[in-house]
């Protein structure tokens, strides 16, 4: 499962990987990762996943508002992955999480549970 922010996203990625069927690659659309509650539905699949690879965070340089449009969607967006991921994903094994903002992630890794280990790889 692949969450992405627009259908035309979905597409761009389907349209790149024309070969792929959607038993191995599917959508779900996360319109705003910065709403509490974001990523409740999209982590519930059947079949379960074990395995999570948490890859967004904004970066741009069209930014009237630091923490609305950067701050807010990186730290509210992973940890409202995080929390929907314990509530809601307990077949999840694996958090993966890459983006710019790795050293904000020390402080919101507890949200996980204790049985959750950081590395930062450069």
């Amino acid at each position: 499962m692949t969450s992405v922010r627009s259908q035309s996203k979905a597409k761009a990625i389907k349209d790149a990987h024309p070969g792929v069927g959607k038993e191995k690659l599917d959508f779900v659309i996360v319109e705003d990762i910065a709403q509490e509650g974001a990523f409740d539905k999209a982590v519930i699949s059947n079949p379960p996943f074990d395995t999570v690879i948490h890859t967004s965070s904004p970066f741009h340089f069209n930014v009237t508002d630091t923490k609305k449009d950067l701050l807010d969607p990186a730290i509210i967006g992973t940890t409202g992955l995080l929390k929907a991921i314990k509530k809601s994903a307990p077949s999840v094994k694996r958090v993966v999480c890459r983006f710019l903002w790795e050293g904000r992630l020390r402080n919101l890794i507890a949200l996980a549970g204790n049985h959750v280990k950081f590395r930062s790889h450069p």
